[in-house]
């Protein structure tokens, strides 16, 4: 009997089941391999790395050579100081695999967290924006506060990828805030009810002057917003600052929100 293969002749029942767990085995290897894959991608980045390879349009008066000399300060337990083209001194005065602090000038800091990234985005958007792309599949977004002045501070909020590219579809926690969140006008623990005194309709009109200081903390990827106001008088000023309320904004994985 000719031994060919005959394509009109089915597999026996037991080679239907043998190729099935083959397949399956392969599947559940490969699913394996992937997930891992992408667990290695998502915790391979390091800040200290990373903030060497900030490009220098991010901070125009600290060269590449500035910000690694102050990485391997810290590293090596000295200060981290440089000269800087403007003249003047910045400092690095915290830095972790996560997270840093840079003292910029004597009216700006810095500060940046690496962070998470869980967002979910549809394949096309994957395909056609390579920020996207980059950012999803790393796992890893950066948020750096800027914060400048002298008292009031004032900050702003910029989200990158890991390769430095501006990242514009995470919302901006400072931008859309309504800022009268910031002034209290409860007397009690009550939440449903607000008790409303003279004062607070006064200060309540000027919120939108508010200034607010964004904060990132150190060791969580919590971010603090304090508000500030200034061309007012002394009298509405000491009004709004017994009234004026902190707000911590969490990283939910996709954006900042106040809880």
């Amino acid at each position: 009997m000719n031994n060919r293969y005959n394509p009109h002749i089915l597999p026996k029942k037991g080679e239907y089941l043998v190729s099935i767990a083959t397949i399956l085995r392969r599947t559940i290897l490969t699913m394996i391999l992937m997930l891992a894959a992408s667990q290695v991608s998502s915790n391979e980045y390091s800040l200290k790395t990373l903030f060497g390879e900030m490009p220098n349009s991010l901070i125009p008066y600290l060269s590449k050579y500035n910000r690694l000399d102050m990485v391997d300060f810290m590293d090596s337990g000295m200060r981290a100081e440089v000269n800087n083209a403007l003249g003047g001194k910045t400092v690095m005065t915290e830095l972790t695999d996560s997270f840093t602090v840079i003292q910029l000038s004597e009216a700006a800091t810095m500060q940046i967290r690496l962070l998470s990234y869980e967002g979910q985005h549809k394949a096309s958007e994957l395909k056609a924006d390579s920020v996207l792309d980059l950012t999803f599949n790393s796992g890893c977004v950066l948020c750096v506060v800027t914060t400048y002045g002298k008292q009031p501070f004032e900050s702003k909020v910029e989200f990158y990828n890991v390769a430095w590219q501006r990242i514009h579809w995470i919302p901006d926690p400072l931008i859309d805030i309504d800022k009268k969140l910031f002034i209290s006008g409860r007397t009690s623990e009550e939440t449903d009810s607000l008790t409303v005194d003279e004062n607070y309709e006064s200060i309540l009109s000027l919120a939108n002057d508010i200034m607010i200081t964004a904060t990132l903390s150190n060791d969580n990827s919590d971010m603090t917003l304090l508000p500030h106001l200034q061309l007012v008088s002394t009298e509405e000023k000491m009004v709004f600052d017994a009234k004026r309320v902190l707000m911590t904004l969490k990283w939910n994985g996709c954006c900042f929100k106040n809880d």
